[in-house]
């Protein structure tokens, strides 16, 4: 699984490492949330931030540090996401979105929901989304 994961993601510009620490990853979720609050692209940035760190530096994402110099290099506030991190701004709303997740079968990334129908889980080619968009749209 791994090395086809590598190959795809050398072909896309992407070098996965799979060596990092493993943690929770709730307060990144928040920093995603808080983000967006922000502006849609400080939460674009700070998602690419948050996959390039775990996905291809072996970052610690669920290191507050790790996570105030990532939101840091998208352009927020270090002293900002510092508080938030320290107190528990979003973190019902964060843990609801994940149960609610995590309730509808999902265990892992990536995982996507297209209609509110149809999922595609994992690293997938580009036929298996053509695949659930045309049912997608054949349920319409």
């Amino acid at each position: 699984m791994m090395g086809h994961l590598k190959q795809v993601g050398v072909a896309e510009g992407i070098q996965f490492s799979s060596g990092g620490m493993i943690g929770n990853s709730l307060d990144s979720h928040r920093l995603v949330k808080f983000a967006g609050l922000l502006a849609d692209q400080k939460q674009d940035a700070v998602i690419n931030r948050l996959y390039r760190a775990y996905f291809e530096e072996e970052k610690n994402i669920a290191d507050s540090q790790v996570l105030v110099s990532i939101a840091e290099s998208a352009g927020l506030d270090g002293a900002k996401v510092r508080e938030m991190l320290a107190g528990d701004h979003l973190l019902k709303e964060t843990q609801d979105a994940v149960d609610q997740v995590h309730a509808s079968g999902v265990s892992g990334v990536p995982f996507f929901i297209v209609g509110d129908k149809f999922a595609v889980s994992g690293a997938q080619d580009p036929s298996a989304f053509e695949a659930v968009f045309e049912r997608a749209l054949g349920a319409v």
